[in-house]
């Protein structure tokens, strides 16, 4: 299933589409649409595939928009999420960034950076979000329009957070809510994903 939802204060609008199911290994570097991400043209947000490239745009001053596909993922192995996202422009002061083992709107986990080089690690269970990394500054993190690879490896007991090929960040395990793997925005800003992989460690 492909989802995308978004927040406005305490309204929430969900979207579901059915799909079928795709399971790791994973890729997809957008040269088309094989794998039915939404694309969507709104007052509100934006999605489209072009030039290899997923192009998301969140147009409003509040809030967060966010998509993601259904790719089943054993997470009682070794896995790596990986994606390459620039940040084309907008408010630089909030994050952008990965989605994984989400479940639905309120339960889901975040690896966001901002365009002035900061990142955090977030965990929404319940609809309440919690910090597992605070807001950090962090110089491996790309400033302006530059691209950045995010990178989640899961070894063992512990998940690993790289910026750009460098350890940002290290901490326990936690079980995935669900099978949604995706990206998210916060207000008035937009990006444009390389690709996304998502594959098991050897």
């Amino acid at each position: 299933m492909i989802k995308y939802q978004t927040i406005l204060l305490l309204i929430v609008v969900q979207t579901t589409y059915a799909q079928s199911f795709k399971k790791a290994p994973f890729f997809d570097d957008f040269k088309d649409n094989r794998n039915q991400w939404h694309q969507f043209e709104e007052q509100e947000a934006s999605g489209k595939i072009e030039k290899g490239k997923y192009f998301f745009s969140h147009h409003r001053k509040v809030g967060s928009w966010s998509l993601w596909n259904t790719i089943v993922l054993d997470n009682q192995k070794d896995f790596t999420i990986e994606a390459k996202i620039q940040f084309l422009g907008g408010y630089d002061s909030h994050g952008y960034g990965l989605i994984w083992g989400a479940r639905d709107l309120e339960n889901k986990y975040f690896f966001l950076v901002t365009s002035k080089g900061f990142y955090t690690v977030r965990k929404m269970e319940g609809g309440k979000v919690k910090d597992i990394k605070p807001w950090t500054a962090n110089v491996y993190i790309k400033q302006g329009n530059a691209e950045n690879t995010l990178k989640i490896t899961r070894l063992g007991k512990n998940m690993l957070f790289y910026a750009n090929k460098e350890l940002v960040f290290a901490t326990d395990f936690q079980p995935f809510f669900g099978d949604e793997i995706g990206f998210t925005l916060a207000r008035n800003m937009k990006i444009a994903v390389d690709y996304l992989k998502v594959s098991y460690e050897e």
